[in-house]
């Protein structure tokens, strides 16, 4: 069986005209983006500074944007050790998904001791999604001799989503 993606336009073609799935996102416009803005959190992020975090967003900066290595300002803010930063992305929608080599709740346990891990979790990190090295959170938390992720449930390996490369 073959899928067909379908545009806004070939969906009201294929209705008569009638755009009755005109509120998907799909059809919604797409602002312009603004790389001077998503450069600019991404660094606020990566300082841990407030004030310009909320500027960037005020100019227009998506708070999921990510640079060409896949690092985004969730990214810089856990690497970074930015704990109010990233607790402030949290709060302006932010999702933890990134696509760099290493997962955010991997990277989280390596360097912070999983002090980033509930905003990473409340952002929908996956404890039990393996990134390039091979492991999840809670193995290397195991590893580690961290009870960081003892309580949460084991999630099956076909709905947990796998490291995907950068693009690079």
């Amino acid at each position: 069986m073959t899928k067909v993606l379908m545009n806004a336009e070939m969906r009201r073609r294929l209705l008569g005209g009638k755009n009755a799935l005109a509120s998907t996102k799909l059809d919604a416009p797409r602002p312009a983006v603004n790389h001077a803005a998503n450069q600019e959190l991404w660094q606020a992020a990566r300082d841990g500074n407030l004030a310009a975090i909320e500027a960037a967003l005020q100019q227009g900066a998506d708070i999921n944007s990510s640079d060409e290595s896949g690092a985004g300002a969730v990214y810089w803010a856990v690497r970074h050790k930015q704990f109010d930063a990233l607790d402030m992305l949290w709060k302006h929608g932010a999702k933890a998904h990134n696509t760099t080599r290493q997962g955010l709740l991997q990277m989280d346990v390596i360097y912070n001791q999983g002090q980033c891990a509930v905003p990473l979790l409340n952002m929908g990190a996956a404890v039990d999604a393996i990134d390039a090295s091979g492991k999840s959170a809670r193995q290397l938390a195991a590893e580690a001799g961290l009870m960081l992720f003892d309580s949460i449930p084991s999630q099956s390996a076909a709905a947990m989503p796998q490291h995907q490369p950068s693009l690079q």
